[in-house]
């Protein structure tokens, strides 16, 4: 008979625990949201800097590959 009453208990437990004590669902409610938000942001701007750096990375190595051409010249004058 004490396994009935455990029973009937655990359900009233839940029920308090899931009822508005003290607004913690409310909380979980706006919470919720707002990280998701907060991890999409963070995820836009490591993929913006990501492209950055790569096309930093990649003018910086056309600049440097070869110093001593200009980069006004052409390429098909063969005055020098």
């Amino acid at each position: 008979m004490t396994t009935i009453r455990v029973t009937a208990r655990i359900p009233a437990v839940i029920h308090a625990l899931l009822a508005h004590q003290g607004g913690w669902d409310e909380g979980l409610l706006v919470a919720g949201p707002l990280l998701v938000v907060v991890w999409m942001l963070w995820l836009a701007k490591r993929r913006a800097d990501k492209i950055d750096h790569n096309t930093s990375s990649a003018q910086t190595s056309d600049q440097t590959s070869d110093p001593t051409s200009d980069p006004n010249s052409d390429p098909t004058d063969n005055d020098s």
